[in-house]
């Protein structure tokens, strides 16, 4: 199980630290995905551009995957391993932001400019079963 924290300085600013409890590498190296990356969803072939860039831990499969990551405007998130307890949809939905939970991230830091706009959007999306091909499994994840 992964572990995340958030502290405050005294001069106001954050810092994000984080495990990396997963018992596969994942080869994750400093990973910047530029501002109108263009990328489809495995869960249901949708076609997505993000509005901003960010800088993260990640790694190119079919598509960038991040393990974290801050975006332009500030907005920060780890993708944090939970097993045993996250359980998705199985099947995408009409209507909604169908993703694959190792998705949420590359869309929420790619779309999102604040906790606000993030709130804002939850209730349109699906987090869908489906496996990384390069595990065989859906990671059970956590934001």
């Amino acid at each position: 199980m992964c572990t995340s924290f958030v502290l405050e300085t005294l001069d106001g600013k954050h810092v994000l630290s984080r495990t990396m409890d997963f018992a596969f590498i994942l080869e994750a190296n400093p990973t910047v995905s530029p501002r109108n990356y263009e990328w489809k969803s495995s869960t249901d072939g949708v076609n997505y551009t993000n509005a901003y860039a960010f800088v993260g831990a990640g790694r190119e499969l079919d598509k960038y995957i991040f393990a974290d990551g801050l975006n332009e405007e500030g907005l920060s998130c780890a993708s944090l391993y939970l097993p045993g307890e996250a359980v998705y949809a199985l099947e995408a939905i009409d209507g909604k932001i169908n993703l694959a939970p190792q998705e949420f991230l590359l869309w929420m830091l790619g779309t999102c400019a604040t906790i606000e706009d993030v709130e804002a959007k939850l209730a349109d999306i699906n987090l869908v079963d489906q496996p990384v091909a390069l595990l065989g499994i859906t990671t059970p994840l956590h934001w």
